[in-house]
């Protein structure tokens, strides 16, 4: 009990200085996003740029979803190892995105229509 009234306080001196937007970054720059090789994916550039071959900023709405979809379980959901589990998380990521009003209909239909990347580092069998 005592940890979790310590993080608990530290969580709220750390949004109230920083704000979500700093948080985020760090966040996306420190998030585990599987392995490539021996490599450790670290931070969305990292992951990008090995499983899209581009840098962050260049993604596609497709291709965001995705890093955010496989964020939670990167070595369960890759899209290497299982290409269908990765594309039902994305596709779950862009229906709540759709129902928050975050995209529009024809923005997620075609985010949909996308295909998993087929460039980049698939992880050692």
């Amino acid at each position: 009990m005592r940890r979790r009234l310590v993080d608990a306080t530290v969580a709220a001196y750390v949004d109230a200085r920083y704000g979500d937007d700093a948080m985020l970054r760090v966040l996306l720059n420190e998030c585990y996003f599987g392995q490539a090789g021996r490599r450790q994916l670290i931070g969305a550039q990292d992951a990008a740029r090995t499983l899209f071959d581009k840098s962050v900023v260049e993604l596609t709405l497709a291709e965001a979803a995705l890093l955010a979809g496989i964020a939670p379980s990167p070595n369960v959901l890759s899209p290497h190892r299982d290409p269908e589990r990765a594309l039902r998380r994305r596709n779950a990521g862009l229906e709540r995105m759709l129902q928050r009003g975050l995209v529009t209909r024809q923005e997620y239909e075609g985010a949909l229509a996308a295909p998993l990347p087929a460039t980049g580092t698939p992880p050692p069998p």
